[in-house]
């Protein structure tokens, strides 16, 4: 008995229906799906993956002890932890080949401290600025200190190929005819910054955060002068007028960053303890390093495996105790490499003060203990930075200022908002021996900036080889040295 039109119609309806439907599950087991319809963004959280080019340099991308770091490479994880997705960074050597990976859809976002320029807006589209920077030229401490475009054609000029500062020279030479320079073959703005540092080019130009922190390790340099640019720092995506998927969500990731205060606390954590070591502290350290620290060096290695700590943040904080001096005693009565108080070493078991030994296990214990103490959710590298406040002015004083910048609506998580509450302490007291001594809040503040730049020098001369490979390849392995 045959089947009516209307009933034919219903079960061959039903049947191209589940028909569909399994050839969509199918397809979706398989990948096979059609993604020609889907925008940039879809593709890539399907294929959970960002590709991000970027570049070797201070103020980027660059490898350190704890791992990966630079502030392009912490916005990039960021991103993609917002996406949902691993981030593939893809190291180039010029700024060329950056913009090339980007235009030709080899990388999805370049991020490496790029400068915004008009003429790099015909190119690719940017993300609104993180950061503002000035073009500066840079000289070796020692040489004439280069006082106008003119003094430039007295030395050897070389600057990077492809950076924002070419069309800054190109412009100031309409006004300055006198302006030379040579293009660099293959060399980076960081790595034409070591070959001045080692006498071999005279001048070059750099931003002022690359200047800010390579200095750090190569205090010679010296910034002559600005050359009168402000430029803005973001990421550059590939031109597109019909899918701007991925652009606007990195456009909305910048900007709820500017609002809760996740760029503020990048550039603290990379700039914020930036500042460069007076001259002669920077030699006497450098100095301590080959005299002193090799008599102590092996406590410090088994004081921070027996605790978790890294060695040269426990020598660190040695240093600016007490110069390295195991017999250190200050008028206070704090005593020994660690300068612990009479109190404090009881409380440790520290029997003996002066003992180097006795004196490092007890402070690495200290530290360890008052970061282990804070709450399991504040991040490290906030976390470590904490730990020295209470290390030097006690937990009292770490957990008021965290209260305080919590009563205040701001982060108690966050070391950038505990250093504001802290640093904005006002008023001195009397001490018997002293005059209007800073109160141990702001003491501490200076305390854990100190330590930080120690820190960082130290990991650069206790490894600077790898240093100098990473950072300033093909360079001269016999140049530079800054001890």
């Amino acid at each position: 008995m045959g089947l009516d039109s209307s009933k034919l119609r219903n079960r061959v309806g039903r049947s191209l229906f589940r028909m569909a439907s399994w050839l969509l599950v199918i397809g979706t087991l398989c990948g096979c799906t059609d993604s020609s319809t889907s925008t940039q963004l879809e593709k890539i959280k399907h294929k959970g993956t960002l590709t991000v080019a970027t570049r070797i340099g201070p103020a980027t991308y660059h490898p350190s002890p704890n791992g990966l770091s630079g502030i392009e490479h912490d916005l990039a994880q960021l991103f993609a932890q917002r996406l949902g997705v691993e981030v593939k960074f893809v190291v180039y050597d010029s700024i060329a080949e950056i913009f090339e990976a980007v235009e030709k859809g080899r990388a999805d976002v370049a991020a490496a401290g790029l400068a915004i320029t008009d003429q790099r807006k015909q190119q690719v589209r940017f993300t609104p600025a993180y950061r503002t920077v000035t073009e500066q030229v840079v000289y070796r401490d020692g040489t004439p200190k280069p006082r106008s475009f003119a003094d430039l054609s007295d030395g050897i000029f070389e600057v990077s190929e492809g950076g924002s500062h070419l069309s800054t020279l190109e412009r100031l030479r309409d006004q300055h005819p006198e302006l030379q320079w040579r293009v660099s073959d293959g060399h980076s703005t960081t790595q034409l910054m070591y070959l001045v540092h080692a006498g071999l080019i005279d001048y070059t130009t750099a931003t002022s955060d690359q200047t800010q922190l390579i200095r750090r390790y190569l205090p010679q340099l010296r910034v002559a002068f600005d050359l009168g640019v402000r430029r803005s720092l973001a990421w550059a995506f590939r031109q597109s007028t019909t899918d701007s998927s991925l652009y606007d969500e990195a456009v909305a990731f910048f900007n709820e960053s500017q609002h809760n205060k996740t760029l503020d606390e990048l550039n603290e954590r990379y700039y914020g303890n930036a500042r460069v070591l007076a001259q002669a502290d920077d030699q006497a350290f450098r100095q301590h390093v080959h005299e002193r620290l090799p008599q102590y060096r092996r406590l410090f290695h088994q004081a921070a495996n027996r605790y978790g700590l890294d060695w040269r943040l426990l020598a660190a904080i040695a240093y600016q105790e007490s110069k390295w001096d195991p017999g250190a005693t200050s008028p206070t009565g704090v005593r020994g490499m660690m300068m612990l108080t009479e109190e404090t070493a009881k409380e440790l078991n520290v029997k003996n003060r002066l003992n180097p030994r006795d004196s490092i296990m007890g402070g690495a214990y200290y530290v360890s203990q008052e970061r282990a103490d804070m709450p399991v959710h504040i991040a490290e590298p906030d976390r470590t930075w904490m730990a020295l406040v209470a290390y030097n002015a006690g937990p009292g004083m770490l957990e008021k200022a965290r209260h305080t910048a919590q009563r205040k609506g701001q982060n108690p998580d966050r070391w950038l908002s505990v250093k504001k509450v802290l640093a904005a302490t006002k008023g001195y007291y009397r001490d018997i021996k002293a005059k209007n001594v800073p109160l141990p809040a702001r003491q501490s503040v200076e305390f854990v900036e100190s330590v930080r730049r120690y820190y960082d020098l130290l990991v650069y001369l206790t490894d600077e080889e790898n240093f100098r490979l990473t950072m300033f390849p093909n360079a001269p392995a016999e140049a530079g040295h800054s001890s």
